[in-house]
This record gives C-alpha cells, sequence and structure tokens, in this order.
C-alpha cells in the first residue's frame, strides 16, 4: 500500500465528509497552534465534500501545505488508518462513528471532541481522549500527545485490547441475550 505519512512527525488522520458537522476546520486551526509552537506533524483528511475549497483555502492561509493535505476519498480507508499514529475526530455531531470504532478495531488510538456514543465505545479503557469541542480542546491534547509520546504508546496498547470489545461473537451473545 501507498505510504502517505512521512517518518519522524506524529501521524494524524481525519476521515469523513467535508462537511460543516465533521469541524475538520477546527483541527486545522488546531494544526495551526502545533505548528506555531514548532511542533511535529502531519495530517492527513480522507474525504470528499462541500468544504473541500473552503478547507484548501485555510491551509493555505495557515501556511500548512507542508502539515495538512486533504487526500480526497477513498474506499478502503484501513491502510492508511493503520499508517497513522492516531485518528482525530473534531466533529461537532456524530451518530454513532464508524470510523473511530474501525480505528480502535485496527488497534489505532483516537482523538475526539465529546460527541455522542464516543464513552460507550471507548468504555473504560483509555484507547484515546475524550476533549472539549473547540479548537483548544483539540489543540491542547494534541501537544500532549506529540510531548509525552509515552502516552500515546498507553493510547495504542489500549486500543488493542479494546479492539476485542468489538468482536463479533460477542456481539452475537449479547444481542441473543436482549432476545
Amino acid at each position: 500500500d501507498e505510504e502517505i505519512f512521512s517518518d519522524g512527525k506524529l501521524k494524524l488522520i481525519g476521515i469523513g465528509r467535508l462537511e460543516p458537522q465533521k469541524a475538520f476546520d477546527k483541527l486545522i486551526l488546531a494544526c495551526a497552534e502545533l505548528k506555531r509552537d514548532n511542533l511535529e506533524f502531519e495530517l492527513v483528511i480522507l474525504g470528499k465534500g462541500k468544504q473541500n475549497e473552503e478547507l484548501q483555502r485555510l491551509i493555505k492561509k495557515e501556511k500548512l501545505e507542508n502539515n495538512v493535505k486533504l487526500y480526497g476519498y477513498t474506499s478502503n480507508p484501513y491502510p492508511y488508518m493503520k499508517q497513522a499514529d492516531l485518528l482525530v475526530c473534531s466533529s461537532i455531531t456524530e451518530g454513532y462513528s464508524t470510523a473511530v470504532c474501525e480505528s480502535i478495531i485496527l488497534g489505532t488510538p483516537v482523538l475526539t471532541t465529546n460527541c455522542t456514543g464516543m464513552r460507550e465505545i471507548f468504555g473504560d479503557s483509555g484507547c484515546g481522549m475524550i476533549v472539549d469541542n473547540s479548537i483548544d480542546g483539540l489543540y491542547c491534547a494534541l501537544k500532549e500527545i506529540i510531548k509525552e509520546p509515552a502516552l500515546l504508546n498507553a493510547m495504542g496498547n489500549a486500543a488493542k485490547d479494546r479492539s476485542k470489545y468489538f468482536n463479533l461473537d460477542r456481539a452475537i451473545q449479547e444481542y441473543r441475550q436482549i432476545l
């Protein structure tokens, strides 16, 4: 599979429609703060949508062309999720986030804003961080993760453990108990 990240930087991935509800603009502005702090990171956003040109302009305005890339839509995001160090969900609202579940199943930890369903997906696992739904919430957590590599490592191990929660056999068993 094609490598989409450079080495030596925190590899962030965002996945979703380029729509206001996904708040990728907030994530890009949080990344602009990281760059002002001279922190090393790379963000790849997979998806397409009506905000594509607006987000491209924001990336250019904040001089993030070397840090943030809009990669477009892909029918198979898994190889890219696996390459990433962290999935970032910046959504204002979510239903049940498939991307967050899939990331955990792949053992990739998650940084998410506090929106519906995230606490249920995470449980008490420590497989990621749930932060205030703001630019500052995202920025502070990303800064902490970049400065504390052990934190990212611990979240990655917890994500691998939490992936067992999404086991199909377990889900079928729980479903049978309901019936």
